[in-house]
C-alpha cells in the first residue's frame, strides 16, 4: 500500500510536481524507518509460589520493537514491558529475515510500559537503521502510521490512524496519546511515526474493541534519563 499518493490535476504543474515528489521523499523515509523494526520473542516461566522449587508453566509471547540510538549514542532495542514480564529467554528478530538473536534483557520501566534489550552479536546490526529520538508531540487530529508483527502472521504489517486526544492515563499514568486505529495482539511495543517518518512514539494497546495508545517520545526520553541516571549510582531502575 502506498503511504501517499502524490497529487496531480490540470493547472500548476509546477507546484504539483513539488508537492509530489514531497510527498514521495516522505513515502520512502517511512518506509526507510519500517526496517528498524524488530519482532520480539518472549519465553516466561511463571513463578510458583506454593511450591518455590518446583519450576513454573513456561509460555510463549511475541510482541514488537524498534531500534533506537540514546542521548548518550548507544544503540539498543526497546519494546513493550508487558511482553517481558517473567521472561526467561528472550529472542529478536529483524524484518524480512527468519534468523533470532538472543537479546539481553537490560532495563525494564513497568510504570511506563518500556524496556531496553540489547544484542552483543554485530551480525544482527548490520545496515540497520537506527531511528532517532525526537521531542515531537503529534497534535490532535494528525496522522501517524503505526508499524508491528500482529498475532497471526509474520511480517510487518502498518497500521494508520489519527491521534484523538492527549491525556493523563491510557494504559500508564503518564503522559498518553489516543488514536482511533486498533493496536491487535503483537503490535505491542512498535513505533509510531508521523508522516514525515519521524518517531513520535510507541504503540500501547488498548482493550479488545477500544482505540489504541501512543506512549510518546517525552515519556521515553524521561525513561532513557532516569534509567541511565539508575544505572551511573549503580542500582537498578525503579
Amino acid at each position: 500500500e502506498a503511504l501517499y499518493c502524490p497529487g496531480g490535476g490540470g493547472g500548476g504543474g509546477s507546484s504539483a510536481s513539488q508537492e509530489g515528489r514531497h510527498a514521495h521523499a516522505s513515502s520512502n523515509d517511512i518506509v526507510q524507518s519500517f526496517l528498524a523494526c524488530i519482532k520480539v520473542f518472549c519465553t516466561s516461566v511463571a513463578p510458583c509460589y506454593a511450591l518455590p522449587w518446583v519450576r513454573g508453566e513456561e509460555s510463549h509471547t511475541t510482541g514488537s520493537g524498534f531500534a533506537v540510538r540514546l542521548p548518550n549514542g548507544e544503540r539498543k532495542l526497546v519494546c513493550h514491558a508487558q511482553v517481558l514480564e517473567n521472561y526467561a529467554l528472550v529472542q529478536v528478530r529483524r524484518v524480512n529475515e527468519a534468523q533470532k538473536y538472543v537479546a539481553r534483557v537490560e532495563c525494564v520501566g513497568y510504570d511506563v510500559d518500556v524496556a531496553v534489550l540489547q544484542v552483543d552479536d554485530e551480525h544482527f546490526w548490520r545496515a540497520m537503521p537506527v531511528l532517532t529520538l525526537t521531542d515531537s508531540l503529534p497534535p490532535p487530529m494528525s496522522e501517524v502510521v503505526t508499524a508491528g508483527f500482529p498475532a497471526g502472521g509474520e511480517e510487518l504489517a502498518t497500521t494508520r490512524g489519527i491521534v484523538n486526544r492527549i491525556l493523563l492515563g491510557g494504559n500508564t499514568k503518564e503522559l498518553c496519546l489516543q488514536m482511533d486505529a486498533i493496536i491487535n495482539p503483537g503490535y505491542n511495543g512498535g513505533p509510531v511515526f508521523n508522516v514525515n517518518g519521524h518517531l513520535v512514539g510507541m504503540a500501547c494497546s488498548g482493550t479488545q474493541h477500544a482505540a489504541g495508545y501512543i506512549l510518546p517520545m517525552p515519556v521515553m526520553r524521561t525513561f532513557f534519563s532516569n534509567a541511565a541516571m539508575a544505572k551511573e549510582n549503580g542500582h537498578e531502575y525503579l
